[in-house]
């Protein structure tokens, strides 16, 4: 048995320094993330020397944690058999996450982090995952599993994988979370969001940036629709974090607030990823007060580090919530 399912893309940072003249060169934009072809990509990429892989993944890094918290997870990702996909997979397999095996002939989704002197990074990736397809979702894992985990990322490209996965988790009565991921996924995907995730999950996890951006959008629906949505969030329940200041969970039942102690951020990178794992692992348990306060935990512990997958777990097995 699973404690949860977890759905996601399974991409590995390459990190390796360069020279300032590569950045020009091919006329990247220096500490933001790039989109190239195909081409571009193969030539950075052979430019450069991997000097470090590190396993990264919205889902994934929330399902990381949550098996360093214990629980049983199996994790649907789609990776290949070489180098980044073993890796990722051996990451995985390490805490204890049962997943599929690399894939013979697919290529791992890599993003090279190309830091320059002055220690800015650099994102370059060709933008596309292997991805999961629908005979990678299999039911067996629903019948084991009494909570499915949806990352938004996938609504982008692999959407019959997910509507496969919320008909087995629907047929199984297993209840479903998703998380919007990024508000560019809401820009893009807003109607599929209205019509085939809203209708049918039982916890919506959202930043304040995002969920206000879904309101904007429901507020230009029709008045029949709009008013469908406006009932099928209320009658959900919803996490809403706000940065430093502290997450909203609210219910048809009401809401509560639980504020955090701000802390120096080094690296702001996976914070959210890390919320969602500490909250799950309480939430899990019918515990919404402790799932707020562990959230905060993990993820006040992540941005004070470089990376999203925390590397120090003593400093949060030493204050964190029996």
């Amino acid at each position: 048995m699973y404690d949860i399912n977890v759905i996601g893309n399974a991409p590995v940072d390459m990190l390796t320094h360069v020279p300032e003249s590569l950045i020009s060169e091919h006329n990247l934009n220096k500490g933001d993330f790039n989109q190239v072809d195909s081409a571009t990509f193969d030539a950075i990429t052979q430019q450069c020397t991997v000097e470090e892989m590190q396993s990264g993944g919205s889902c994934a890094n929330s399902a990381w944690a949550l098996a360093k918290m214990g629980k049983n997870v199996h994790f649907t990702g789609h990776i290949g058999n070489d180098a980044a996909g073993q890796h990722f997979y051996k990451d995985m397999e390490a805490v204890g996450i049962t997943m599929p095996a690399p894939q013979q002939g697919s290529r791992t989704m890599e993003i090279y982090v190309l830091i320059t002197p002055d220690g800015e990074r650099t994102f370059v990736s060709q933008g596309v995952t292997a991805p999961i397809t629908a005979e990678m979702i299999h039911e067996e894992t629903f019948q084991q599993s009494p909570w499915l985990f949806i990352e938004g990322y996938t609504l982008l490209d692999q959407e019959p994988a997910v509507l496969k996965a919320i008909n087995l988790a629907k047929k199984n009565k297993c209840k479903i979370a998703f998380t919007v991921s990024a508000d560019f996924v809401i820009h893009i995907k807003q109607q599929d969001i209205f019509s085939d995730i809203l209708p049918h999950i039982d916890l919506f996890l959202a930043n304040e940036e995002e969920y206000a951006l879904l309101q904007e959008y429901i507020e230009k629906l029709p008045e029949t629709e709009q008013k469908q949505a406006k009932e099928q969030l209320n009658n959900m329940a919803q996490v809403v974090t706000h940065s430093e200041k502290g997450a909203t969970f609210k219910n048809a039942e009401g809401e509560q607030f639980i504020p955090t102690t701000a802390v120096q951020t080094v690296d702001a990178t996976g914070a959210g990823d890390a919320f969602a794992a500490g909250f799950l692992s309480k939430y899990l348990d019918h515990d919404v007060e402790n799932g707020l306060k562990t959230g905060h935990q993990i993820a006040g512990l992540v941005v004070q580090q470089v990376g999203a997958r925390l590397k120090n777990w003593q400093s949060y097995n030493q204050q964190k919530i029996a």
